[in-house]
């Protein structure tokens, strides 16, 4: 009688205790799972868990994207500069908006 194991499966068993899966695009995860799994991943990578779903950007290029981006951020800046009361970042985690999130979910 043969038993087949599944390629997946069999490399899970290869794994040491502390592996963690990487992200993937479109997993449905927990926030605890998600933050857990986010720590093991490259400093390159990107990832945002909306919903209980994670999303990873694609790469980008400097012609469609990174240029039209510096000049956003430089007006933003100036705008900043003369409008009090006003914050600007990038490519932050905004962790009090997922605290705000949950907190609204808890009074539905």
């Amino acid at each position: 009688m043969n038993i087949s194991v599944p390629p997946s499966a069999a490399a899970a068993v290869d794994q040491p205790n502390n592996w963690v899966p990487p992200l993937r695009n479109g997993d449905r995860l927990t926030r605890d799972e998600f933050e857990r799994r986010y720590q093991g991943m490259p400093e390159h990578i990107k990832a945002e868990l909306i919903e209980g779903v994670v999303y990873m950007s694609s790469p980008v290029r400097i012609k469609s994207h990174g240029e039209p981006n510096s000049h956003l951020g430089g007006w933003l800046t100036m705008y900043q500069a003369f409008t009090p009361r006003i914050r600007i970042g990038s490519k932050g985690l905004n962790r009090e908006h997922h605290e705000f999130v949950a907190r609204l979910g808890q009074h539905r």
